[in-house]
């Protein structure tokens, strides 16, 4: 690809296509079209905790709702869609921004690219900054975006 992006294919579960771009010193992300949405394609990326979770759960419960409000917060003005894990799981957040065949160009695509990326920068330097270090999930079958 011309813009220095590495494409591989994705895995397929529940979706008409999956495709991973990778650009080095930039996050991966996933461009997927859900079999139960026809109109349009989705970039994807996400967080999850490493080794350090047991840090996070550690943390004063107060102190981590106020992190994770301000994270939502931070999140929902950027335009992105976003996806917490569910309580009890291992901590996880997906983003995604869908665009709609309507409205798919290259300017478009790479307009929702780069909104995942920051919206993945944002997270993290919060994560880092309570010196709790993530790492991209693992692939997984399905997302709420896919279901």
């Amino acid at each position: 690809m011309e813009e220095g992006y590495s494409i591989s294919k994705g895995k397929e579960d529940n979706k008409l296509f999956s495709y991973t771009f990778t650009l080095k010193g930039a996050p991966t992300f996933t461009v997927l079209q859900p079999k139960a949405k026809k109109d349009s394609i989705a970039v994807a990326t996400g967080l999850a905790l490493g080794p350090e979770e047991s840090k996070f759960q550690k943390m004063p419960e107060k102190e981590k709702e106020e992190m994770l409000w301000d994270l939502r917060v931070l999140l929902l003005r950027s335009g992105c869609s976003f996806i917490f894990s569910p309580l009890g799981k291992p901590f996880n957040i997906q983003f995604y921004k869908p665009i709609y065949y309507d409205g798919l160009s290259k300017n478009s695509f790479f307009e929702a690219v780069n909104s995942v990326q920051s919206v993945f920068l944002i997270a993290l330097m919060i994560f880092r900054k309570k010196g709790i270090g993530v790492k991209p999930p693992e692939e997984r079958k399905s997302t709420d975006y896919v279901s």
